[in-house]
């Protein structure tokens, strides 16, 4: 019997569901402080010694936010599963659910 990981972010049982989408704001402050965001988190990256399963929440961000600048919005099955083929059993679902949370919460803040 396979084990089903579910979160509100990411699935990996192959169901055909529709994976939650994060939207890029559009108002330019937001959009700086994101740019602004990811060059800390990559300083900080780049700066570390720790295997990336001890990041994971911070790999988590660094994906979310780059694809999100890039695309506009980003649909987190997708960097989920581009993450777990990455990472196998280093990737931690809970620290990219915390990184997609933290990220949703920014774009909806007023």
């Amino acid at each position: 019997m396979s084990t089903v990981l579910k979160t509100k972010w990411c699935t990996f049982d192959g169901e055909d569901e529709e994976s939650p989408v994060i939207k890029l704001p559009k108002a330019k402050k937001k959009v700086d402080a994101f740019r602004a965001g990811l060059a800390e988190a990559e300083g900080e990256f780049n700066k570390s010694h720790r295997a990336p399963e001890q990041q994971m929440c911070l790999i988590s961000f660094i994906l979310i936010v780059k694809d999100l600048l890039r695309y506009g919005e980003v649909r987190t099955f997708t960097i989920a599963e581009r993450m777990r083929a990455t990472y196998g059993a280093g990737f931690c679902p809970d620290s990219f659910a915390d990184s997609c949370e933290a990220v949703q919460k920014h774009c909806l803040k007023e």
